[in-house]
This record gives structure tokens, C-alpha cells and sequence, in this order.
């Protein structure tokens, strides 16, 4: 089983976005030390290197980087509206949930 947090998924997008650790880390208000580290756990609960480290030229994704990529942005979008639906429920609107979120068919990687 693979074990990896939201968070992670989050820096791994801003690392990506930003091409570089430092840049990313910036843009999401914490050390440079706490995003390697975080996308080092990444690796390591993938088993698989994402991200190639350049000082000099920031970061480049890896090939499996580049496919995990396009699930963690999938799944940080997903993430996301799942949390936008919570707060207008909250608020009293009706949203209807997606179908993705019913407890029949949860989004994959929550298997």
C-alpha cells in the first residue's frame, strides 16, 4: 500500500509548477528544507524518484514524474472541489456531490 498525504501531492504540484524546490517552497510559505524533505517522503512512499535536483537549473520531472504529475494534479483538483462542496453545504447551499465521492465509487488511489 502506498502512503502519501495530500500535502505531498500539493508541494510535488508546486515543485512541478514552479520548477524549482526553493521557488516552490516560497510560493507555499515553508522552508526550503520542509518541501525537499516532503517530496523526498513523496519518493519514497511512490518508490520511485519523480524529480530530478539540478542546483544550478531547478528541477526536472522524471518520466514516471511526468505521469505521477498528471494523477496528483487530478487528485488535488478532486481534493479540492470535494472541499469547496463541504463549505457550500455548510453554508447552506445545495451542491450536489460528485459522483466520483459516493461511497460506491471512491476516486482512485482511495481504494
Amino acid at each position: 500500500m502506498v502512503n502519501f498525504t495530500l500535502k505531498q501531492l500539493q508541494y510535488f504540484v508546486a515543485v512541478a509548477d514552479h520548477g524549482s524546490i526553493s521557488a516552490a517552497a516560497a510560493a507555499s510559505h515553508i522552508s526550503q528544507a520542509a518541501m525537499s524533505q516532503a517530496l523526498t517522503d513523496l519518493e519514497r512512499a511512490v518508490g520511485s524518484q519523480l524529480v530530478v535536483r539540478q542546483r544550478s537549473r531547478g528541477i526536472s520531472l522524471t518520466g514516471v514524474g511526468q505521469q505521477f504529475l498528471r494523477d496528483a494534479r487530478s487528485l488535488v483538483r478532486h481534493a479540492d472541489g470535494v472541499q469547496d462542496t463541504i463549505v457550500e453545504r455548510q453554508q447552506g447551499r445545495w451542491v450536489r456531490w460528485p459522483s466520483a465521492a459516493t461511497p460506491r465509487s471512491p476516486p482512485s488511489g482511495f481504494r
